[in-house]
């Protein structure tokens, strides 16, 4: 049976959820950017090495 104690706790650790899922949240949102930048050099390189190509 859970004690005053644990049933304290709980809120802690709903709150310890709250903030980690939030982390969590931001962190996608960051990685799917630096995707997006990733995605976007790729294609640049891409370009530029076949407009080298047809310069030489």
């Amino acid at each position: 049976m859970a004690t005053k104690e644990d049933v304290a706790d709980l809120s802690l650790i709903k709150r310890a959820v709250l903030d980690t899922s939030d982390s969590i949240k931001r962190l996608e949102e960051i990685q799917e950017s630096q995707q997006h930048i990733i995605d976007l050099l790729s294609v640049r390189s891409i370009q530029q090495e076949a407009e080298l190509k047809r310069i030489k």
